[in-house]
């Protein structure tokens, strides 16, 4: 295991990043100002050998537009702040964003 966020509270959730143990893992950014229970439950692994920021995002199902407008912003600002650090990285972003597609909002 690389990186988590687990809930202090709560039920179900989270996020969690898994490497073997012959990839070679470093944290790049300290996500703790990002990371938010139910809103935007984040990870990060930098993968040094290929030069990817892996990001593994949870958003907790809400038909509150609110949470969703935070949880928005709390993906620009990790953006930012990583293409701030470093411009020259590949980012892989994986998130279960529970939003329904097929619903009008």
């Amino acid at each position: 295991m690389v990186d988590c966020f687990c809930r202090p509270s709560g039920h179900h959730g989270g996020s969690v990043i898994y490497v073997k143990n012959d990839v070679s893992v470093k944290k790049f950014i300290d996500i703790t100002d990002f990371a938010d229970q139910s809103i935007f439950e984040v990870c990060t692994a930098f993968i040094t050998s290929l030069n990817i920021l892996y990001i593994s995002i949870y958003r907790s199902p809400s038909n509150n537009i609110l949470n969703f407008e935070m949880f928005l912003t709390k993906l620009y600002d990790l953006l930012n702040a990583v293409f701030y650090k470093n411009v020259n990285i590949s980012i892989a972003l994986t998130a279960d964003f529970n939003i329904d597609f097929l619903v009008n909002s």
